[in-house]
């Protein structure tokens, strides 16, 4: 798959607006100093491939279904980029997201919205709707923004089916 088919999939960029809005929440929270603004690349700071990233072995799979069964939302949106990006099964990435998103998290609560938003299903559309509210009311300022500008073609796409 070339790059540019790659982006304009619709799968794919949902995992990446997720993984993108979590790590910008992650970094909003956590106190360690940002990295330095010019690294040159080298093969150790280059981004590894997907799979790479989001690979995890059985032990990792149990632990994280473990911590999700206990209400991390952490752990099952990582459960949810790993079945989605990896293994690619939508219907346990679904699963997790949703468990995510129930537990608290702002990726999963996106993720899951960004699902459903897609559907051709009403009350799939106004679960994304309802859980992309949440995002709009809870998240920083990055996540905020892009909930809404869903929010707003969540609205363009109910006009043109009216």
């Amino acid at each position: 798959m070339t790059p540019t088919r790659f982006l304009r999939s619709p799968r794919p960029r949902w995992a990446l607006a997720a993984a993108a809005l979590s790590l910008v929440v992650g970094l909003t929270q956590c106190s360690s100093p940002p990295p330095p603004r010019f690294v040159t690349p080298t093969p150790a700071t280059q981004v590894p491939e997907v799979k790479q990233t989001f690979s995890l072995t059985n032990a990792d799979i149990d632990t994280l279904k473990k911590q999700a069964g206990t209400g991390s939302g952490a752990a099952a949106y990582r459960l949810a980029l790993y079945y989605e990006t990896v293994r690619h099964d939508d219907a346990e990435a679904k699963r997790w997201m949703k468990a995510s998103a129930e537990s608290g998290d702002i990726g999963g609560m996106y993720g899951y919205a960004s699902y459903l938003k897609g559907s051709s299903d009403p009350d799939d559309r106004a679960t994304a709707r309802t859980w992309l509210e949440k995002v709009a009311a809870t998240g920083d300022d990055v996540s905020k923004s892009v909930a809404r500008r869903d929010l707003r073609e969540l609205d363009a796409a109910a006009k043109t089916d009216n």
